[in-house]
């Protein structure tokens, strides 16, 4: 699965051009995705050699929040690109550097 997630990320960023990262929130549901669908796969093997009823049951309601376990963190790991940036968002960073390299230039002159 985590395997799937960074071939999607890597695919993502390779449509743009760029090397996306994972973010630190995602790197940690990451890992509890990880966890989760280990423990799921491990209650999975009891559940399928149970023969107790009763054990059954709570098995099967221990897969299905398992399961819904897994979804939550899918939910929260974003491997796709970012927007690309608006028109206006680009030429307010290029006047903002532009008048920072003139305070910077102003300010050089007087060291």
């Amino acid at each position: 699965m985590l395997a799937d997630l960074d071939a999607d990320l890597a695919a993502a960023g390779g449509a743009t051009g760029d090397r996306l990262e994972w973010t630190t929130e995602e790197l940690v549901a990451r890992e509890a995705l990880a966890d989760t669908i280990d423990r799921r796969a491990r209650v999975a093997e009891i559940w399928a050699t149970a023969t107790d009823p009763k054990l059954v049951v709570k098995l099967s309601v221990e897969l299905r929040q398992l399961d819904a376990a897994v979804m939550r963190p899918l939910k929260e790991i974003n491997a796709e690109a970012p927007p690309p940036e608006s028109l206006t968002t680009v030429k307010a960073r290029n006047a903002v550097n532009v008048r920072w390299a003139r305070e910077r230039e102003r300010n050089a002159g007087n060291a």
